[in-house]
């Protein structure tokens, strides 16, 4: 192999691992922001569900206060509307997650691909270079024996 498309292929080989690190610290950074979305979806589902647990204990008390109860409607509608928003908002980094693995994948495959064949070239040069010093043994050795 010649010495510039060795270099080539190591340049594009550090490269491609450069890429990959970067899609892989996108995907993390991705999968972490996904996670905290369900945690926050989590929370404000809890969060909603108590407000219905609030109303329907004021629905049940021996005096019903109208105005508390509408209070407590409200409230509980707003809960629910956080939920919805926070459901979508987990669904979007469940997406963006998906394209970063796709993405990520994408780029551990071109990364692997680089290194098979820098590997391989690196093989062939040196089973050239071993050729090479065997004939060069060969020669040496037939100089030897030959009568002068």
């Amino acid at each position: 192999m010649s010495r510039g498309s060795a270099s080539a292929l190591g340049r594009l080989r550090r490269w491609r691992d450069f890429q990959e690190a970067r899609v892989r610290a996108e995907h993390q950074r991705r999968e972490g922001e996904r996670m905290r979305c369900e945690s926050e979806s989590e929370r404000v589902g809890e969060a909603a569900q108590s407000m219905q647990r609030q109303r329907a204990g004021l629905l049940e008390a021996p005096e019903l206060d109208l105005d508390r109860i509408a209070q407590a409607a409200a409230i509980e509608t707003h809960a629910w509307k956080t939920v919805e928003r926070a459901g979508e908002a987990l669904d979007a980094a469940c997406e963006a997650v998906h394209q970063a693995r796709v993405a990520h994948l994408r780029a551990r495959e071109a990364s692997r691909v680089v290194a098979q064949r820098h590997a391989r070239r690196e093989a062939e040069a040196a089973s050239r270079e071993e050729k090479a010093l065997f004939d060069q043994m060969a020669d040496v050795l037939a100089a030897r024996r030959t009568p002068r």
